[in-house]
C-alpha cells in the first residue's frame, strides 16, 4: 500500500525501519479518516432522507 521511494535511500537502523513503517501507517490512515468523511458529507443527507422515509412508511403500516 505504501513506499519509501525508489530504494536509494532506505533505512538501515531498526529505529529508522519502526519510525518509517510508524510514518507510512499513519499516512494511510489519514488517507482513510478523509476518505471517511468525504463518504459521510456526501451520503449523510441520502441516509437521512431514507430515513425519514421508512419511519413515515412504518407510521402508514401501523394505522392501517
Amino acid at each position: 500500500m505504501t513506499t519509501v521511494g525508489y530504494g536509494d535511500h532506505v533505512p538501515a537502523s531498526v529505529f529508522g525501519k519502526v519510525v518509517g513503517g510508524v510514518v507510512m501507517v499513519a499516512g494511510v490512515a489519514i488517507i482513510c479518516a478523509v476518505a471517511a468523511m468525504v463518504a459521510l458529507y456526501i451520503a449523510g443527507p441520502v441516509a437521512l432522507a431514507e430515513e425519514v422515509a421508512i419511519e413515515v412508511g412504518a407510521k402508514t403500516v401501523e394505522r392501517e
